[in-house]
């Protein structure tokens, strides 16, 4: 026989009540900022088109070396396009500091 051992009773509650205002209304009412975030500038756009003219130059130049390089051992291939593929990374830096701030250095 099953009986109702382990159980709760029917009539006790889950949880809090509901509050008096439901979380709709809240996302409702807009949020205020103490600083709010400063308009975005020029520079973003030119930066992010300058990356892209980066890959595309390196991209063309190794590409156009790809007959040289295409004679070489494989092992001595994967490591001249590791080091090739990785070496874009390297103007990152200031060039995202110029983005954010206009200025190459710290």
């Amino acid at each position: 026989m099953v009986g109702a051992i382990g159980r709760q009773p029917a009539f006790r509650s889950l949880g809090h009540a509901h509050g008096r205002h439901s979380y709709r209304e809240k996302l409702d009412q807009p949020m205020s900022h103490p600083n709010p975030p400063p308009p975005p500038t020029w520079r973003k756009p030119a930066g992010m088109f300058m990356i892209l003219g980066i890959i595309a130059v390196l991209a063309w130049i190794i590409g156009s070396q790809s007959d040289v390089i295409g004679g070489w051992p494989i092992w001595m291939q994967a490591i001249v396009y590791l080091f090739l593929g990785t070496i874009w990374i390297a103007p990152l830096r200031p060039l995202l500091l110029w983005m954010e701030t206009g200025k190459w250095r710290e």
